[in-house]
């Protein structure tokens, strides 16, 4: 299984390459999935994009399924998407405390849009599109922002928002 990077790796700040099509269903694709899946899983993450572990592709995997720290409404199920992309359909902002698995304990506050449409393919190259909104959004873009070279830190408005997970934790 691939190590997480720190935070100041350069590979972070890289715009990833697109898996192309003749690669979709391939061993190392589906491997390299089911490797973010396990840390996702291992790091009670709702998210990992393919640059956080070092691989320069546009792949994310996402899921509520293991989170410990976030009350689930709505359910996202273990989810792969390669070459996404996203489209922002209302001007409303939310605004949410996030982390990084590269950012260690860092949290803050990022304004995100409220309701996106993301589409791209599964790991057998079939097309699918679907809107999201409130946490579903605002993991997609997250992620997103990994295969284009930005971290959350880049997307703070407030840095008096800046503190840790457990002091975060033990303002609940």
């Amino acid at each position: 299984m691939n190590k997480l990077l720190e935070k100041n790796d350069p590979l972070l700040r890289k715009i990833s390459e697109p898996v192309p099509e003749s690669e979709f269903g391939s061993a190392w694709l589906q491997k390299l999935a089911s490797d973010m899946i396990d840390i996702m899983r291992e790091k009670c993450a709702v998210g990992v994009a393919a640059p956080q572990i070092g691989v320069n592709k546009r792949v994310i995997v996402f899921s509520t399924a293991y989170t410990q720290s976030r009350k689930i409404d709505d359910p996202i199920p273990d989810t792969v998407l390669i070459n996404p992309s996203l489209n922002i359909l209302s001007g409303d902002v939310q605004h949410g405390y996030e982390g990084c698995l590269n950012c260690e304990d860092l949290r803050a506050e990022v304004p995100r849009a409220l309701e996106i449409e993301y589409s791209g393919y599964d790991l057998a190259g079939v097309f699918f599109s679907k809107r999201a909104n409130g946490l579903e959004a605002r993991i997609l873009q997250h992620e997103i922002d990994h295969l284009d070279g930005i971290l959350f830190i880049d997307r703070v408005v407030d840095d008096s928002t800046r503190t840790t997970a457990a002091e975060l934790q033990s303002r609940v």
